[in-house]
């Protein structure tokens, strides 16, 4: 995760050189981002980052990438994208290259069933719950 609150560019460097270091290139990049009933969250409407009700107004998922709602002031938005991006992008062309060579292996038929209209009815009815156990809970 990078862009926690009070983190800097030196911060967000360090913990990716760790992460070379003891893992090679086998991680993921994600933005910090702050869900409801939880001190990042609280963190976040205190310093006006985000609106109590963003996701009524936006589709926000687990995954997204938003600079607009970064979370330290430590860092300017076009640095801390521009870190981001490079960091995210090193992986992406580490990775493509295996991608590439096994997506021979893929079993298109389980594939297929990701994209099923019962499995992404099923996906949204399980996003429309929590968003509505959210809701509840204020």
């Amino acid at each position: 995760m990078a862009g926690s609150p009070y983190e800097t560019l030196e911060d967000i460097e360090k913990t990716h050189e760790f992460i070379k270091k003891y893992f090679g290139n086998n991680f993921i990049i994600y933005q910090t981002f702050p869900y409801p009933q939880t001190g990042l969250w609280d963190y976040a409407l205190k310093n006006g980052i985000v609106d109590d009700n963003i996701f009524e107004k936006e589709v926000k998922n687990f995954f997204e990438t938003d600079f607009k709602y970064l979370l330290t002031k430590e860092i300017p938005k076009e640095e801390f994208k521009k870190k981001f991006n490079e960091i995210r992008n090193e992986r992406i062309e580490i990775y493509r290259d295996i991608y590439l060579s096994n997506i021979k292996n893929i079993n298109f038929e389980v594939l297929k069933s990701f994209f099923s209209v019962p499995f992404i009815k099923k996906a949204w009815s399980l996003r429309k719950r929590f968003l509505n156990k959210m809701k509840k809970r204020k």
